[in-house]
């Protein structure tokens, strides 16, 4: 997953292909579409560190099945946070600086 994401990210990938399809039909071999791509995005943003070690220490097994690391993030109310943060960001496709601002959420910064 982690290499996934910084492969697709890297200045090589976005040098040899123009758009984020064509990245992403390159590294998976076929086309995905946007909307999954952003929110396994989204997912793994918004997951602790120590989730996204167990998720990918999981590898091919269920421990490392995005279904679960979703059901992690959704846990832990810090996690879930910034998962609702980053997808009200990229839904609407907030500028990079304004974003930046929003993130990272924690409950001590938010009132309920």
């Amino acid at each position: 997953m982690r290499d996934t994401f910084e492969k697709i990210d890297s200045r090589e990938m976005r040098k040899h292909f123009g758009t984020l399809e064509e990245q992403l039909e390159h590294v998976f071999g076929h086309k995905v579409k946007l909307t999954t791509y952003y929110n396994a995005c989204t997912q793994w943003k918004a997951a602790s560190e120590d989730h996204r070690e167990e998720a990918v220490a999981g590898g091919h097994t269920p421990a490392g099945r995005w279904s679960v690391l979703h059901v992690n993030i959704l846990s832990n109310s810090s996690c879930l946070l910034d998962y609702i943060a980053i997808h009200i960001v990229t839904s609407f496709h907030i500028p990079p600086a304004f974003s930046d601002t929003l993130l990272p959420v924690s409950l001590d910064s938010v009132m309920l």
